[in-house]
């Protein structure tokens, strides 16, 4: 299985180190010892490339390091011998002998049939003879050019001496370890304890073997460079270094570049960081789809690699769904990054794609793109008020925009403009304005408040949407009436929840609002709070429209004289006494008068008729429970009830303040909202005396 795979990835994954192998690279700055990774040496991908290097590439690069040979001696650059027929098995493809092949040929044509890379066969004879480089090369070292077979506490086998079976066999030994990791003491994706030198007394450390490639190097050489062979990187160390490994990074590197192969590395650390992925399933393939980039499989999920994003991990139904819609060849593109899993909302999984994003919760696993993915990230996505997704996007039928359904509600979006609601309210929304009207787009969540008695509310660009608590409609504050709301404490206030729309008030023609407290009013600048069953009757004192104005404070209860409510207005004071079914109105001169008697506390107590003109004697007059308050010419005179029985007043009695008191400023009644007995006692510079009639 194992050759499948690495013939795959020589096909897909080095097209481009094919382009440029066998050209020596520029010299390279001195290797750090640091750099060196005793857990991942070099990449599966970059060992088990067949094809790096043709002949002709290999050639090259044996000119250019030796130049010239030393007279009498031949250099590995000019070295020929007849080869033999080798046959096939299930590690290499054999090998049809020729007469008189150059090492060049000798060495291609064995990275092709075994599965490994040129580039490693020439690193491999110069750490273990110097073959490449050696200017005065003797014949023994041709015979060992590997070093296969020739273990550190035995004599070679000459079985395997000779350029040709050095190369050969030892190509075929690295495919070996790899269809049979069990037989071998270093294996892919375990810790193991690799010892520092051939002498057991110097110790052991422990490695974590990243994959194939560096399990094989260890089981061909199996040794670990100390901090002393890695600190003198170009020299020797102490009793206890070895070097094999160490030098077999540091020449790869120095001639060919990264040893990890760009990703491949971070793949591989990336797996050694999420072991519960499970053994690779197949080697590193390259894929050119959506910009690029490395696949690599395992028993439990996958790792991906892009130069953009780096390693990240699939598994999973996410990985399915991610697989359905044609993986990194589909228009999600590459992920971006590791799954995250939250507990958030009732649980789920995210995973951020280059072009989507992909949510598995209890409701199912689904993908957002475009504008709806953006929207949701803005209302930060399941962490916010929409919750999980629960369908993939779609058309509204209502309002023809794209739309998406998550736990708590519906996101749209349309151009530009998006915002989410829930989803049963659409249509009695748009029906409102919602979307497509004046009351525009969703500026932010449907949020919940126990305020009077609990509901929710959502801000749009034009106005707010209200529904409270227990209540199957749904409300809308705009505009000024907006406005006052919020100036009398919004649903925290007096009001509380709205429970009608906007309208126009049939007795004012003011605009006006019905809320659980009463109904507010407006007209310009001002606003007032009133009962609605009251409002008729108001408005026939005079209350809003005529002299009486605009309240200037609240209704106020009272518990002198046997209690009542009174309510200061800008033109005067309006009461209603315990038990009384009808409103009266107290105003100017009257009213300064009336304070004077003690107002409701004092001996008249409450009113019982508005102002109004005594027949008799034409002077304004008013009655109140302990009788009437007349004003004459010497001044306010108060008749107790039994005398004031007799007096009767003229057709036109529904007088309203004949000789008042300039009203109190617009500006005074914004103020502070007065007391019961300010409301009825406005005490002017010229206070009327009040005198007893017998």
């Amino acid at each position: 299985m194992f050759r499948t795979i690495a013939r795959r990835v020589s096909l897909l994954g080095v097209m481009i180190a094919m382009a440029v192998a066998g050209m020596a690279p520029a010299a390279n700055a001195q290797l750090n010892g640091d750099d060196f990774d005793p857990g991942f040496i070099i990449s599966d991908a970059d060992f088990f490339a067949g094809s790096a290097m043709s002949s002709s590439q290999v050639q090259a690069f044996l000119n250019a390091k030796v130049p010239e040979c030393a007279s009498g001696y031949v250099c590995l650059k000019d070295y020929r011998q007849h080869t033999p027929n080798i046959p096939a098995d299930n590690y290499c493809d054999g090998y049809s002998g020729r007469s008189n092949e150059s090492a060049a040929t000798i060495i291609a044509r064995v990275g092709q049939s075994c599965g490994v890379s040129q580039k490693v066969l020439l690193v491999l004879m110069q750490k273990e003879m110097s073959l490449v480089t050696h200017t005065w090369p003797s014949s023994w070292r041709y015979d060992k050019a590997t070093g296969f077979a020739c273990p550190d506490t035995a004599p070679c086998d000459s079985t395997y001496g000779g350029f040709i079976y050095q190369l050969f066999y030892a190509a075929r030994q690295y495919q070996l370890y790899a269809a049979f990791p069990d037989r071998y003491r270093h294996q892919a994706g375990t810790t193991e304890n690799v010892y520092w030198h051939p002498n057991a007394s110097c110790g052991t450390g422990k490695v974590y073997i990243v994959n194939q490639a560096t399990a094989g190097l260890y089981n061909y050489t199996p040794y670990q460079p100390n901090a002393a062979a890695l600190n003198n990187l170009y020299g020797t160390g102490n009793s206890c270094s070895s070097y094999g490994n160490r030098n077999f990074w540091r020449i790869y590197t120095e001639w060919f570049g990264d040893s990890q192969g760009g990703g491949h590395e971070d793949i591989a650390l990336h797996w050694k960081a999420n072991s519960w992925l499970g053994s690779p399933t197949s080697s590193i393939t390259e894929y050119d789809y959506n910009g690029g980039g490395l696949v690599q499989g395992y028993a439990n999920g996958a790792i991906t690699w892009t130069s953009s994003s780096g390693a990240a991990t699939l598994s999973g139904a996410i990985r399915t769904y991610y697989g359905s819609h044609s993986g990194v060849r589909g228009d999600f593109g590459w992920p971006a990054d590791d799954p995250v899993t939250s507990s958030v909302s009732g649980g789920g999984t995210a995973q951020e794609f280059d072009n989507a994003s992909i949510w598995e919760s209890p409701a199912g696993v689904f993908h957002s793109e475009g504008s709806l993915r953006t929207a949701y990230k803005r209302y930060n996505s399941y962490k916010g008020g929409l919750g999980w997704p629960t369908s993939n996007a779609y058309t509204d039928s209502t309002t023809g925009f794209a739309a998406q359904n998550f736990q708590n509600g519906t996101m749209l979006t349309s151009g530009s403009k998006y915002g989410w609601t829930r989803t049963a309210d659409i249509p009695a929304l748009v029906s409102m304005g919602a979307f497509t009207g004046s009351l525009g787009w969703p500026a932010g969540d449907v949020n919940s408040t126990t305020a009077s008695g609990g509901g929710t509310v959502q801000a749009f660009t034009g106005g707010a949407v209200t529904r409270a608590k227990n209540s199957s409609q749904m409300f809308l504050l705009t505009g000024d009436l907006r406005s006052a709301f919020g100036d009398e404490g919004g649903l925290g206030g007096e009001l509380g929840w709205p429970t009608s729309n906007a309208y126009t008030e049939t007795a004012t023609g003011f605009a006006a609002q019905d809320f659980q407290g009463g109904t507010l009013l407006i007209d310009g600048s001002k606003s007032a709070i009133v009962d609605p069953a009251d409002l008729p009757e108001l408005v026939n004192l005079g209350a809003f429209t005529g002299s009486l104005g605009w309240p200037a404070g609240p209704v106020n209860t009272n518990t002198s004289s046997g209690g009542g409510t009174v309510q200061a207005f800008t033109g005067g004071a309006v009461t209603q006494a315990n038990g009384s079914d009808s409103k009266y109105y107290i105003t100017g001169t009257l009213r300064t008068a009336f304070g004077k008697t003690g107002g409701l506390a004092g001996e008249l107590g409450w009113p019982t008729s508005n102002a109004y003109t005594e027949t008799a004697t034409g002077f304004a007059a008013q009655d109140f429970q302990g009788g009437t308050l007349t004003l004459t010419p010497e001044g306010a005179v108060m008749t107790p009830v039994a005398a004031a029985a007799s007096r009767s007043a003229s057709p036109d009695s529904d007088v309203s303040d004949q000789k008042a008191s300039p009203s109190p400023s617009p500006s005074a009644s914004s103020s502070a909202s007065p007391s019961p007995s300010s409301a009825l006692s406005p005490s002017p510079s010229a206070s009327p005396s009040v005198s007893p009639k017998p």
